[in-house]
């Protein structure tokens, strides 16, 4: 199904919102509209893709039981986090994820998030679970990138680069499998683990 959000209307979900292979929420051009959540948006079904484009504030659990969720533009409220399941969040590129202000966002163990767009805000991104960063993806902002005790960083991709231009700190396993890092306009990875390069 599609769920358009416009003239600055919103959606709370407050209970359970379950996705299938291609359901689509987006926004209209004007006036957005957003999909707050403050239960759980998962896709429970199906090896495809479910999108939410853009207007989606995190602020509870969002669950890739199975195959992939693509956010288009996300914030994640202090709280909000990515839980464990089969499947993928993908941040593809051209999309944006966002912890905002000085709160905290989670990447919970057994969950898996690849970031080919974007990840910003001035808030922290704790991964206790698998971060891949992949193709032309970029870490930016004044926040943080906290790899914890147990979290695993997968970087790089054959022919592609990847950005830091935020600070990543490093306290579990962080590899580089293939491809550049390159770290500038203020990028800081503060290694206090183990890094493969």
């Amino acid at each position: 199904g599609t769920l358009y959000l416009g003239q600055n209307g919103v959606f709370e979900n407050k209970a359970n919102l379950q996705l299938k292979d291609n359901t689509y929420i987006s926004t209209t051009d004007s006036q957005p509209g957003k999909l707050v959540n403050e239960g759980t948006v998962e896709k429970v079904e199906g090896n495809g893709t479910a999108y939410i484009h853009r207007g989606f504030e995190n602020k509870s659990a969002l669950k890739a039981m199975s195959g992939t969720i693509s956010l288009g533009n996300a914030l994640f409220l202090d709280g909000g986090e990515i839980s464990a399941g089969n499947g993928v969040v993908l941040v593809p590129s051209g999309g944006r994820i966002e912890v905002a202000g000085n709160g905290t966002g989670y990447l919970r163990s057994g969950a898996t998030l690849r970031l080919e767009g974007v990840l910003a805000g001035s808030g922290t991104l704790r991964v206790e679970g698998t971060m891949e960063w992949r193709v032309a993806g970029s870490m930016e902002g004044q926040g943080v990138t906290l790899i914890a005790q147990g979290g695993n960083l997968k970087m790089g991709t054959s022919g592609w680069g990847v950005t830091l231009r935020r600070t990543l700190r490093n306290e579990g396993n962080a590899v580089l499998e293939a491809g550049t890092l390159y770290l500038g306009q203020n990028g800081v990875f503060e290694n206090k683990a183990n890094l493969q390069l």
